[in-house]
């Protein structure tokens, strides 16, 4: 029998995975692309801090559902 905590610990670590997916790709394009085209750091950086934002705001948005859904469950 699992816990009753256990699908929000998972719910919790779908946003990290998610974001570690995400910016895995952006982190090893962005160094291949440092090495020929100087002028594209600064894109790459933009866009992999542009991405880093979106998962953290996407972390706190799906934390925000899941401590709503608890306190509904709650009372």
């Amino acid at each position: 029998m699992l816990p009753r905590r256990f699908p929000f610990i998972f719910l919790h670590t779908i946003p990290v995975a998610v974001s570690i997916l995400i910016t895995i790709p952006v982190l090893i394009r962005s160094l291949v692309v440092m090495e020929l085209i100087p002028v594209t750091i600064t894109v790459s950086i933009s866009v992999l801090i542009l991405l880093l934002i979106g998962a953290f705001l996407f972390h706190l948005l799906v934390l925000v559902l899941i401590t709503l859904l608890v306190l509904h469950l709650m009372f």
